[in-house]
């Protein structure tokens, strides 16, 4: 039997597991355990990660305005009781701070008229908030569930507003109707995406460089892939590996084309991911690279793929291709 001096167990846990512990509880159950002893009271109502953690949890929101104005545990009793309105919890997966990939392609497109990359027949209206995806997509597109993973935020570009696409939420988001939480969200999101930035043609060089990489490492093999001229690939080899390095023009696959604009089957590709190929014609990227590429930088003549491999005198293109996109398995 403990006495009046004894510590008890769960209070010896490290705060962490104390953590894991209240979350593991319904929120009634959390406030039965404040009640308990002083301890538990100045944990969970004192430490302001507990009801942080807790509104994540429950409402799926991990964003709030920084002023100190309202606390965690505030902001949790206004979204249980509704006193407030509600905030939208696909917004938590946005970046505050944009990838600089992104940023291109929102510049671009502001200026410009891109082709969804679904359907490639409608003008898009929406780009993908998505951390991982620069994709966009036409007014009916948006809400067709074809892609790897719909992602709910899309920034309508025009208006340069972001609304949320799911079935549950479905209206646009940090306008003067919601919540003021959301609203400082949003207006942070859309400030360091528009917001031209001292460096950002550095932060451009590394963004893309890591994209390359990263593509250079995906080991799906059903992806398509596209062909790039090799000499406008050397210039935006330099570009993103060589600080001062100037960006390259639109890119040109010409001298991959025949007089009758079709594919020239004479040409050499690379059969290796990892080893340099100079006698070749031109470099292979996966569909997410050449989208962005494409986007970024503009086309001058006809994009090659995969899918102008169909004939028989490109045998030999499509066994390049293969070698490529299987010569990742011979490296441990």
């Amino acid at each position: 039997m403990l006495n009046s001096h004894t510590q008890p167990p769960i209070q010896k846990l490290s705060p962490e597991l104390q953590l894991q512990l209240v979350l593991c509880l319904d929120v009634r159950d959390v406030i039965a355990l404040v009640l308990t002893c002083k301890h538990f009271s100045d944990f969970i109502l004192k430490n302001e990660s507990v009801f942080g953690r807790l509104v994540e949890r429950d409402y799926g929101v991990n964003y709030k305005r920084p002023d100190g104005e309202q606390t965690w545990q505030g902001f949790y009793k206004d979204q249980h009781t509704r006193k407030a309105p509600i905030c939208c919890r696909h917004l938590s997966r946005v970046q505050d701070e944009p990838s600089e990939t992104k940023r291109v392609i929102y510049r671009v497109a502001s200026n410009s008229i891109i082709k969804c990359d679904f359907c490639h027949l409608e003008d898009a209206v929406y780009l993908s908030m998505n951390p991982f995806s620069e994709s966009q997509a036409c007014r009916s597109c948006v809400k067709v569930k074809t892609t790897e993973e719909p992602f709910p935020v899309q920034l309508e570009v025009a208006t340069g507003s972001l609304w949320c696409m799911d079935e549950s939420c479905s209206r646009k988001l940090g306008d003067e109707n919601s919540n003021v939480n959301e609203q400082y969200k949003v207006k942070t999101v859309l400030n360091n995406l528009k917001e031209e930035k001292e460096g950002s043609l550095d932060r451009r060089r590394k963004a893309e460089h890591q994209l390359y990489v990263q593509e250079l490492r995906r080991e799906d093999m059903k992806l398509k892939h596209y062909l790039v001229e090799k000499a406008w690939g050397r210039t935006w080899m330099l570009f993103r590996t060589r600080e001062g390095s100037s960006l390259p023009g639109k890119i040109s696959n010409q001298k991959l084309a025949r007089s009758n604009g079709s594919l020239d089957p004479s040409i050499r590709l690379p059969v290796d991911k990892y080893r340099p190929s100079p006698e070749t014609h031109a470099d292979i990227i996966s569909e997410k690279l050449w989208l962005y590429l494409q986007k970024a930088y503009g086309v001058q003549g006809k994009p090659y793929s995969e899918d102008d491999l169909q004939y028989p005198e490109y045998a030999r293109l499509r066994g390049y291709i293969d070698d490529f996109k299987t010569s990742i398995l011979a490296y441990p």
